[in-house]
């Protein structure tokens, strides 16, 4: 592909991009055959036919971001495994889960022993086969990590796929957004109590 072209088309993308999340007496005018007209401040810039640009470059629509939903959120779907933080949060303010919650470091020992959520059930992310026999069938396990979902996610899929467990979901944010929530953590070995 030519570089013009390239940019005739990144450009289309981009305006087509901004254009979804303005008003659509902002949007961008079209010509008859389906071509974006050129903006008045571009220079040399051609139109690009709306089918070249689905051929050359499809475009993803923007994901809006989820409501708040609570317990609503907490379903037994193998292939959506995440879950907001603010939803669990939520569901334990509510307390529409009550004692159904358990957390699930999926951290290193070291790591979970610096900081972890009361009543955390440490299984780090390496090893998770070797903890399932400690981990309860009959509540919602909630696995997190620091950094937003990788060793959680890891854990997660263990949990369902190797383990067969059911009521499982992972923390997309990491463990920062539980500080963020105002929460506090528990250092050492030791789970500390929880009361999810």
């Amino acid at each position: 592909m030519k570089l013009a072209s390239w940019f005739k088309i990144a450009g289309l993308t981009l305006t087509l991009a901004l254009g979804a999340c303005t008003p659509a007496d902002d949007a961008a005018p079209s010509s008859e055959d389906g071509a974006m007209e050129t903006p008045a401040s571009a220079e040399d810039v051609s139109t690009v036919p709306a089918d070249e640009v689905v051929a050359d470059a499809p475009l993803e629509t923007p994901t809006p971001s989820a409501p708040v939903i609570g317990c609503a959120a907490f379903t037994e779907d193998k292939t959506n495994l995440q879950i907001a933080m603010a939803d669990v949060i939520k569901a334990i303010d509510d307390g529409c889960l009550k004692g159904q919650i358990q957390f699930i470091d999926a951290r290193s020992q070291l790591d979970y022993e610096s900081g972890h959520i009361a009543g955390a059930i440490d299984v780090p992310f390496h090893s998770p086969k070797a903890h399932f026999d400690k981990l309860p069938t009959d509540k919602w396990l909630i696995s997190y990590c620091e950094c937003p979902n990788s060793e959680a996610l890891q854990v997660a899929n263990a949990l369902v796929n190797d383990g067969g467990f059911t009521k499982v979901k992972y923390i997309t944010e990491g463990l920062a957004a539980w500080r963020d929530h105002g929460k506090t953590l528990v250092n050492g070995a030791d789970a500390g109590v929880g009361d999810y």
